[in-house]
């Protein structure tokens, strides 16, 4: 919701007398859903406050996770879990891939999972890799039998595993693409962090003066979903190549659900300077794999590129895809870097995928 005051003096007693604007966010992007409860506080409201808001009825199952409408990688959906309604003593669960089935169920329908009196369910054996939607449903029971029927929830597990969708970024310091894909620059807040010292700058650069971007993310040129992350690159001077790396605490496990390729979507601006693009892969051992793209005027390309890695050409040279530290993603030659210009880049999607059928 974006609130604007007609009178832009800052001593204005009446700052909210003009325009209310509900339906787009930060990013210029629409939203879609819908509004209820328009409420104005004197004070900004803390995360637990919020979400006590959004409770509505306070008897109801409420502060589901996964959230609803989540997409969520079949390596860490290993339990669905909510906060019980104010007088719930127990809880029955409903889960199932029909959404009207799983609303309509009760507790003689094969979507019923129990009751139980604990806050989380295991969803072991009942989620796959590429299963589509899932719908959950929690009814609260009281002590005295009385049955509150919960709203139904769903959550997406896509055929592939997630390694970054650019979705959850954002302006605010913490939450910084650059901050999870290290550029050339650095960066020094959350924790100061020096850059890899190549010629990158990941995110736009909204802190310029007149400058046109508003979000540190792209918003107009997208593959999925409502971001990517605009990659910089200038490889006029040492070490004449462009980087963006990140790294993993825990490292990735890649070799699981029958997945084979590393797949990431990239394109870039007609009037880039042509440069070839590559990936480097490391695993937690120090073993590395550089991979570059066939195309060596992949920059200047103005459509999506889907860019498919075999991990079996990562096995080959060495490197454990049971244990990934470290990806790159680069604008150059890693191995015979030479001058070759400038330009801009867009990354999304980056999965690892299952070969479809026939392939």
């Amino acid at each position: 919701m974006c609130i604007r005051d007609s009178n832009e003096a800052a001593h204005d007693p009446d700052p909210f007398d003009d325009v209310i604007r509900i339906g787009r966010d930060w990013a210029g992007r629409d939203l879609e859903g819908a509004v209820d409860d328009v409420r104005f506080y004197n004070k900004a409201l803390s995360e637990s406050e919020l979400l006590a808001v959004m409770r509505g009825n306070p008897l109801l199952a409420w502060n589901p996770s996964p959230a609803p409408d989540e997409t969520v990688d079949i390596r860490t959906i290993s339990s669905l879990s909510w906060s019980a309604g104010d007088a719930a003593a127990s809880h029955n669960v409903y889960f199932g891939t029909d959404g009207a089935a799983v609303a309509a169920a009760g507790t003689d329908a094969p979507e019923y999972q129990g009751n139980q009196a604990g806050t989380v369910f295991s969803v072991a054996g009942l989620v796959e890799l590429g299963g589509g939607d899932y719908f959950w449903r929690i009814d609260e029971v009281a002590p005295d039998e009385t049955v509150q029927t919960g709203t139904v929830w769903r959550f997406t597990a896509p055929a592939y595993l997630l390694v970054d969708d650019f979705e959850s970024y954002t302006n605010e310091v913490g939450q910084r693409v650059f901050e999870v894909w290290v550029d050339g620059l650095g960066f020094t807040q959350p924790v100061e962090t020096p850059g890899n010292g190549t010629g990158a700058l990941v995110g736009h650069d909204i802190w310029a003066a007149n400058t046109p971007y508003t979000t540190i993310m792209e918003t107009g040129i997208v593959h999925g979903g409502g971001q990517s992350m605009p990659l910089y690159y200038d490889n006029t001077a040492s070490p004449y190549r462009s980087e963006a790396d990140r790294t993993w605490l825990v490292a990735e496990n890649w070799q699981v659900e029958g997945v084979t390729d590393l797949t990431l979507y990239v394109r870039g601006e007609s009037d880039n300077d042509a440069a070839p693009l590559y990936v480097v892969i490391e695993d937690s051992a120090g073993n590395v794999a550089v991979v570059p793209h066939g195309d060596a005027a992949a920059t200047t390309s103005t459509d999506w590129i889907e860019w498919k890695i075999p991990l079996a050409d990562l096995t080959a040279a060495g490197v454990n895809i049971g244990a990934v530290r470290k990806m790159s993603i680069g604008v150059g030659s890693r191995t015979a870097p030479t001058p070759d210009g400038a330009g801009v880049i867009y990354v999304d999607d980056v999965r690892v995928t299952a070969a479809a059928a026939g392939e």
